[in-house]
């Protein structure tokens, strides 16, 4: 299993291959380590559609008032990049089209990171709301879109 993600204005080619790791333009890539949730940079976005952003806005609510920082804006793959390389420590979504999550899911998971539903199961191609993490805060993050 292989993914590929390339953010092209920054010239950043990311990819990763089952069990072999995470990449950034050839080097290693990791999730951060940030294991305290109120210590955490969270990134979301509310997408192009208005119903979206109402019902996204809902989950941000919840988080904004529990984390250090939120970060909304960009495309997922751009946010998802981000979290494998250890920029931000989580993300969530809802609504994300399969195009979007099928390499991204291999990136953070290869990087040493967790993609799931908002179930807390293991996130599949078919599931279209997603959490992301470095994993140490993944439980945390969790519970409080749960809530």
């Amino acid at each position: 299993m292989l993914g590929v993600a390339y953010i092209p204005v920054l010239n950043e080619l990311f990819w990763a291959e089952k069990s072999k790791g995470a990449f950034l333009n050839g080097k290693k890539i990791r999730v951060s380590k940030t294991s305290s949730f109120s210590n955490s940079m969270l990134g979301s976005d509310f997408g192009a559609n208005s119903k979206k952003r109402l019902d996204e806005f809902k989950y941000i609510e919840k988080v904004i008032s529990k984390c250090e920082y939120i970060r909304i804006g960009g495309s997922y793959p751009y946010q998802i990049t981000r979290l494998a390389m250890g920029k931000i420590d989580g993300h969530f979504e809802i609504r994300v089209p399969p195009v979007h999550r099928a390499a991204s899911m291999i990136i953070v998971a290869e990087a040493g990171g967790k993609v799931t539903n908002f179930k807390n199961q293991l996130s599949t191609i078919s599931d279209n709301d997603i959490v992301s993490s470095n994993g140490l805060i993944h439980n945390e993050l969790i519970k409080i879109l749960n809530s």
